[in-house]
């Protein structure tokens, strides 16, 4: 049984699989959209960017599961979906032990929508 099929070509190979890993963790997530309310009652949308949501990002997991911990999990990963900037730590490339974590950021109130580490 085939889910979905997949063709990749050498350039956007890792973008690619981050895209669908991007997927995996929103679709996990179970989010629902009761948090995508304005930032106030003007209507004021931040539109976070890329930088600034890894900025939230890296401030919030260092914060939660510890500096040096997050530091071996870099490069981190980031795609935008939907209205979501999904980031997580790199799982591929280290020996190591246990998960890596994956946030999501609402980009238009600059929320945490959801914040895991694996095991």
């Amino acid at each position: 049984m085939t889910l979905f099929t997949i063709t990749l070509d050498g350039q956007n190979k890792k973008d690619s699989l981050d895209l669908i890993i991007a997927r995996s963790i929103l679709e996990n997530a179970e989010l629902t959209n009761t948090n995508n309310a304005a930032v106030n009652g003007n209507g004021l949308e931040l539109n976070i960017s890329k930088r600034q949501s890894l900025r939230i990002v890296k401030r919030t997991v260092n914060k939660t599961y510890g500096r040096l911990r997050i530091l071996k999990q870099k490069p981190f990963h980031k795609v935008e979906i939907d209205g979501y900037w999904i980031v997580w730590g790199d799982r591929i490339g280290r020996l190591r032990y246990g998960g890596v974590f994956e946030c999501i950021v609402n980009t238009r109130n600059g929320s945490i929508e959801y914040l895991i580490h694996g095991k």
